[in-house]
């Protein structure tokens, strides 16, 4: 992987991918593993339950039904069936850290089809983004409830909050370069030689992205906080919606999800995937920052 600064808050990386797909013959080598044992009590308990009902059915109509042929057909019956069962249970087979309830990630995660790697990244970092947008437009329309712990008095104490809040942004900035643009691609992709990815690094990479727009949703709840003196309550919007520029750098990602999703599947050539992801600050501050700085030097409020 080849990363390549471009500009603040911009990076282009590179790197070579190889699309995935679980084989048939290890989907057969791990249902025998798992399963062979369970087949086997599985069949002799079914055979056991058929060769009852046989035995029942002969007594109550006085005809001999047990011989041979039977018995193969009760045997064949009952492999048959124990197979079907552990089958269906193999293919249902839910693997730790994905959500029962989702089918979709279910079987990406477990049957791993080709191209698995990033449309089980992109299904999870959907829900991610989904989950947490509704809050933050909660937020922002004032349809949550943030109690108020910070109370500013005057020009002075606003500007050193301002400068505070300037401060951690550019450090919530960072973070999510860090997530997003240098370490989710590697831990998604597990980029190595053999060009295979591994799911916990998968989750891993969608925690750390959902932990990252918690922490953004908590940064945005702290612009609603405040409490403003009267003459400057139409300063408050000012500060409010800063986050914009990475919840896009999260949106170009799922995008990019979406490219790598439609490689040709019938290539066995490595591909090389180049992207841009852009984040730097948002307008809503850079207009902060300048209105800011325009009543300074009128000499505050």
């Amino acid at each position: 992987m080849d990363k390549q600064p471009v500009d603040d808050g911009i990076e282009k990386t590179s790197f070579h991918i190889k699309c995935h797909r679980k084989l048939i013959r290890n989907h057969l080598v791990d249902f025998a593993k798992q399963y062979w044992q369970r087949c086997v009590v599985t069949s002799v308990s079914v055979f056991g339950l058929l060769w009852l009902a046989i035995e029942s059915l002969s007594y109550l109509l006085r005809f001999d039904f047990s011989g041979i042929r039977v018995a193969v057909w009760s045997a064949s019956i009952s492999l048959l069936a124990s197979f079907l069962v552990c089958l269906w249970r193999y293919l249902c087979y839910c693997p730790s850290g994905i959500d029962p309830g989702d089918r979709e990630s279910r079987r990406l995660a477990h049957l791993q089809p080709a191209k698995w790697e990033s449309r089980l990244a992109k299904r999870l970092l959907e829900q991610v983004f989904s989950r947490h947008e509704q809050r933050h437009a909660g937020i922002l329309s004032s349809r949550e409830f943030v109690p108020p712990s910070v109370v500013i008095g005057n020009w002075d104490e606003l500007k050193e909050w301002s400068d505070l809040r300037l401060a951690g942004f550019r450090r919530v900035l960072e973070v999510s370069q860090n997530v997003l643009i240098r370490d989710f691609l590697p831990l998604m992709m597990a980029v190595d030689d053999d060009g295979k990815a591994d799911l916990d690094d998968i989750l891993r990479a969608a925690d750390s992205v959902d932990r990252l727009y918690s922490s953004i949703i908590e940064f945005e709840r702290g612009a609603q906080a405040i409490v403003l003196p009267e003459r400057m309550e139409t300063l408050a919007p000012l500060f409010t919606d800063w986050s914009d520029p990475i919840r896009d750098g999260i949106r170009q990602l799922i995008d990019l999800l979406e490219q790598i999703s439609n490689i040709d599947i019938n290539s066995d050539e490595v591909q090389d995937l180049s992207f841009v992801i852009k984040m730097d600050s948002s307008k809503q501050m850079a207009d902060c920052v300048s209105e800011m700085g325009r009543l300074d030097s009128l000499g505050h409020l």
